[in-house]
C-alpha cells in the first residue's frame, strides 16, 4: 500500500515538473523495500539511492537482539515504533528474497552506499547489490568507517550522489559528468 502511493506520488512530480527524473532514496528498511516500488512501478522511479539496506536474503536474518526484544517483558520497555521496527525485520528475508531475481532486471539507475562498519545491516550487502544488480546501471560505495547512520552525519554527499544519479539518468549512462 505505501509503495503504491509513493508510486502515485512520483507520477505526480514528473507530470507536475515537465517529465524530470524521479529518485527513490531509502535508508535501512526503505533501502530494502526501494526496490520494490521501483519494479512494481518502472514508469514512476528512474533512480534508486539506497542507504544501508538489507538486499541478500542471506543476510536478512534476524540477530540476537531482534529475538530478545520479541520477550514480553523487553517488547513492552522499547516502547512501540521500536517494537513495529522489531516486527519488520522478521519480514525482511521474505521481502527480499521475493525481489531477488528481478533485481538484475530493473530499468533504474542505482547507486548503493554502504558503510564498512554497520552493526545493524551487514556490510556484505554491498557486494551482493554489485553481483545482483545490472552493472550497467549500478555503482555500489563502500564508505570506510561509516556505521549504520551515516546519512544523518553525511548530508553533502547524500546531496551529491543525488546530484551524480540524476547525471547518470540525463545522459543516459552510468558516469557522472
Amino acid at each position: 500500500e505505501q509503495g503504491n502511493l509513493v508510486a502515485a506520488l512520483a507520477e505526480q512530480l514528473k507530470q507536475y515538473n515537465q517529465r524530470q527524473p524521479v529518485l527513490l532514496m531509502g535508508h535501512s528498511l526503505g533501502a530494502s523495500l526501494a526496490p520494490r516500488i521501483a519494479i512494481d512501478h518502472p514508469q514512476a522511479i528512474d533512480g534508486l539511492l539506497l542507504l544501508a539496506g538489507t538486499l541478500d536474503p542471506h543476510l536478512a536474518k534476524p540477530r540476537w537482539f531482534n529475538y530478545l526484544a520479541q520477550w514480553p517483558v523487553i517488547n513492552q520497555l522499547i516502547g512501540a515504533s521500536l517494537r513495529r521496527s522489531n516486527q519488520e525485520i522478521f519480514a525482511l528475508k521474505q521481502e527480499v528474497q521475493a525481489i531477488k531475481a528481478e533485481l538484475p532486471h530493473l530499468k533504474t539507475y542505482n547507486l548503493v552506499v554502504q558503510g564498512s562498519k554497520d552493526k545493524l545491516v551487514y556490510p556484505a550487502n554491498g557486494k551482493f547489490a554489485a553481483q545482483a544488480f545490472d552493472p550497467a546501471k549500478t555503482e555500489v560505495i563502500t564508505l570506510e568507517q561509516a556505521g549504520h547512520l551515516f546519512p544523518m552525519t553525511r548530508r553533502e554527499d547524500i546531496v551529491y550522489w543525488s546530484r551524480c544519479l540524476l547525471q547518470k539518468i540525463k545522459a543516459d549512462n552510468n558516469q557522472c559528468q
